[in-house]
Parts: structure tokens; C-alpha cells; sequence
């Protein structure tokens, strides 16, 4: 009982800390940013605030996702440098407890914080968050969530690749697929097939992002690799529009040019194309 009340009071006094940065961060932005960045204190600032969204209660891990939304999304000169110091030091720190995952209700909660965070990452500055994604393969790190006996971390991650397909960023989608970062998603599907539960309908609305948002390289990608699966397994009335349009893609090899060339190239138009019209 005495122990209880203890980590109460604890809990209550980290979310006033909090709190109290939220107010500095408000009257001197200036000044936190350049004790973030040049004083020998700030390294125990930083593990103390990535601490509290993996060690803390509820209450403390959703005023933390907030703080950092927060010192990320103020409009002033030095925005650039907050960004600098989310994706060099909080961000790895986050990914790294994530990696050590543990079976209790702040870790379930902890990941639905930082893929909140990530989400807002993609509203709010999508190039800085793709070229992490990228170059620090977090995707790859994520995805042994899937492993996981617990299910809301498959449908935290699951949320999070499907904003990214939501924003239609033709370099990740075709990092996806060239990754085949599809293939433990749809085993999470197939193992939840003939359930009624919230997986198997997160992975129907995540399938159904390829045609509603016209994704021609994902369609092209997905039905070639499990379509065989899908028929196997009797499941071929859930993807009825995911081979319809299939089909017309592949019937249509001579269709638009430049539609054709970007999804046999993963998405990038960057490059050109030799074209002949009237």
C-alpha cells in the first residue's frame, strides 16, 4: 500500500516536471535549445524525458509524446535545430527500448505513444522522417513487433505503415516493396483470416489503401506474390477489387507512358521517360 502511494507521488511529480517544461519551453525556447544542445547536463535531460515514455504511467508517457510534439512542431528560427536534436537523440533513444521489448501494460503503452509520435512526424515534416526511415531502416526495426504475442503493438504498426501509405510518398512505397516489407503483414493477416476480430479488419482496410489510393507498384507486387495464398486459403472474395484492377494494369501495358514507367520504377519520376504523342 505505502509502495503504491509512493509511485503515485512520483508519477504526479514527473508529470508537474513535464508541466514545468512545457511552461520553459513556451517563455525561452531560445535558451532550451541551447541548453539541449550545448550544455554537459543536457544528455541527462534527454534520457530523463525518454525514460518517462517507456518507464512511466499513462498519464506521464501521453504528457511526454506531447512535450515532444510540442518542441517539434513550435514555429520559430530554430525550428531546424529542435528537429536536429529529436531525430539525433530522442528518436534513437525511443527505437532503442523499443527493441527490449517488455509483457506489461507501460510498454503496450509506450508503443502506441511513439507511433504516435511517428505519425505526427509524417503530418509535420514528411522528408526529414522518410529520409530516417531510409537511412535507419525503421521499419526493420519495428516490424519484429509483429512477432509479439500482444496485439495492439501489431495494430500500432500497422496504423503507422498505413499513414505512410496514406500520404502516398512514391519513395517509400517503393522502399516497401522493395524490401518486401508486405510479406509480415500479410502473414499477420493470414493468421487472422477466419477470425472476427480487429486485426483481420485492419489488414482488409491496410489491403484496401492499394486501390483506393491507386498504388499501381503495390497491387502489381501483392498479387503476384500471394495471390497463389489468397486462392489457397479461399479468401479470394476479399481481394476481388485488388485483381480487378490488377487486371487492368496488366492489360494495359501500353497505356499511359509515364503511368507505366513510374510503376515499374517503385514510384520515382524522378528520371525521364522518352514519350511519343500527337
Amino acid at each position: 500500500m505505502t509502495k503504491d502511494i509512493e509511485e503515485e507521488k512520483l508519477s504526479t511529480l514527473k508529470i508537474n516536471t513535464v508541466d514545468i517544461l512545457f511552461y520553459i519551453i513556451q517563455l525561452e525556447l531560445g535558451s532550451f535549445v541551447d541548453f539541449l544542445q550545448f550544455s554537459q547536463d543536457s544528455d541527462q535531460l534527454v534520457q530523463g524525458i525518454i525514460n518517462n515514455l517507456f518507464y512511466g504511467d499513462q498519464g506521464l508517457q501521453v504528457q511526454t509524446g506531447e512535450l515532444i510534439k510540442f518542441l517539434m512542431d513550435t514555429i520559430h528560427a530554430r525550428k531546424s535545430e529542435t528537429l536536429d536534436i529529436f531525430y539525433d537523440r530522442f528518436l534513437p533513444g525511443f527505437v532503442e527500448h523499443y527493441k527490449k521489448p517488455e509483457n506489461n501494460e507501460k510498454f503496450y503503452s509506450f508503443v502506441q505513444q511513439l507511433v504516435e509520435i511517428l505519425i505526427h512526424c509524417l503530418r509535420s515534416h514528411p522528408q526529414r522522417i522518410r529520409q530516417y526511415i531510409i537511412t535507419h531502416k525503421l521499419l526493420q526495426k519495428l516490424y519484429p513487433g509483429f512477432k509479439l504475442r500482444e496485439k495492439s503493438i501489431h495494430l500500432a504498426i500497422l496504423r503507422f505503415v498505413k499513414n505512410i501509405l496514406l500520404y502516398r510518398d512514391d519513395l517509400l512505397i517503393k522502399y516497401i516493396s522493395n524490401h518486401e516489407l508486405l510479406d509480415d503483414i500479410f502473414d499477420l493477416y493470414l493468421k487472422n483470416a477466419f477470425k472476427s476480430n480487429l486485426i483481420n479488419s485492419a489488414c482488409l482496410e491496410f489491403f484496401e489503401i492499394f486501390v483506393k489510393g491507386d498504388l499501381k507498384k503495390l497491387i502489381v507486387d501483392f498479387v503476384e506474390k500471394f495471390k497463389d495464398k489468397i486462392a489457397e486459403s479461399g479468401l479470394e472474395r476479399f481481394f476481388t477489387k485488388m485483381f480487378s484492377r490488377y487486371q487492368e494494369i496488366s492489360e494495359n501495358p501500353f497505356g499511359d507512358p509515364d503511368e507505366i514507367f513510374e510503376l515499374y520504377n517503385g514510384g520515382d519520376t524522378r528520371a525521364s521517360f522518352p514519350t511519343v504523342r500527337a
